[in-house]
């Protein structure tokens, strides 16, 4: 079942993480797609 609360966290957002699955997990620092909402915001 959906919760609505989860939907709060997207509030702020101004993009979505494209991660599709694979048989081998992520490394950090390994470059993925984002599907931009909004342009990027610079903040102080």
């Amino acid at each position: 079942a959906q919760q609505s609360s989860r939907l709060a966290s997207f509030v702020g957002a101004n993009a979505l993480l494209v991660i599709p699955p694979r048989e081998v997990p992520y490394e950090p620092g390994e470059e993925i797609d984002a599907l931009m909402l909004a342009p990027p915001r610079a903040y102080p």
